[in-house]
């Protein structure tokens, strides 16, 4: 009978220690233009943020005042009429006319946009005095916006932005368990953040960005 002899295991070859991972080293970063910015001049194409806390009541019932010191720096646009409608804004709102108060921020952002549509009227065409009375008509931002969309100041989502939020006051906000205050307080944040969007885009323009 043949007996089976079990060959000697070899010892086990040494395991190669495991080297240590690297520590990837941090890369630079690089600087990530957002899509909304304009590749020529980077000039801005989105919406800022409104300035200040706007979560606060005393923020939200000054808010347009804070548009204001922008506008000084362009003497083409009627400073008067614009700051007469912004301080009429947040004063009412401080008083509580809420009503009032949404009444005089659309009446900013159409003074607004109609001073920009005057300002920026081509050469060659109707008088300024006969131009300003045509935009200022029926419906008179609308046709501002109109305009500064076919001479490529507004894109047409933005011409759609600033018309939606001048309307909101029709919309109606009031509804079952939503009071005017909110309401007027809400509007006037979206007002605020459509005038400060409409003011650095004029500012781009002004600046030779025709993007």
């Amino acid at each position: 009978m043949t007996t089976l002899t079990a060959e000697p295991t070899s010892a086990a070859e040494p395991t190669s220690a495991v080297e240590p991972t690297s520590i990837a080293k941090p890369t630079a970063r690089r600087s990530v233009v957002p899509r909304a910015l304009c590749e020529r001049c980077r000039c801005p194409r989105t919406v800022p943020g409104s300035p200040g806390a706007v979560g606060s009541a005393e923020a939200v019932e000054s808010c347009l005042a804070t548009l204001l010191p922008g506008l000084q720096q362009h003497p083409n646009l009627d400073y008067r009429t614009l700051a007469y409608h912004a301080e009429q804004s947040d004063a009412t709102a401080r008083d509580g006319y809420w009503h009032a108060a949404i009444n005089e921020a659309r009446s900013f952002l159409e003074a607004l946009v109609i001073n920009i549509a005057v300002e920026e009227q081509r050469p060659g065409e109707e008088s300024i005095a006969e131009f300003r009375k045509r935009m200022e008509g029926y419906c008179g931002l609308q046709s501002c916006c109109r305009y500064l969309q076919e001479i490529g100041f507004f894109r047409f989502d933005e011409r759609l932005m600033v018309r939606h939020t001048y309307s909101l006051d029709r919309a109606g906000g009031v509804r079952q368990g939503v009071t005017e205050e909110p309401w007027s307080r809400l509007v006037r944040q979206m007002v605020c953040a459509a005038g400060q969007y409409v003011i650095r885009r004029y500012e781009a323009w002004k600046s030779g960005c025709r993007c």
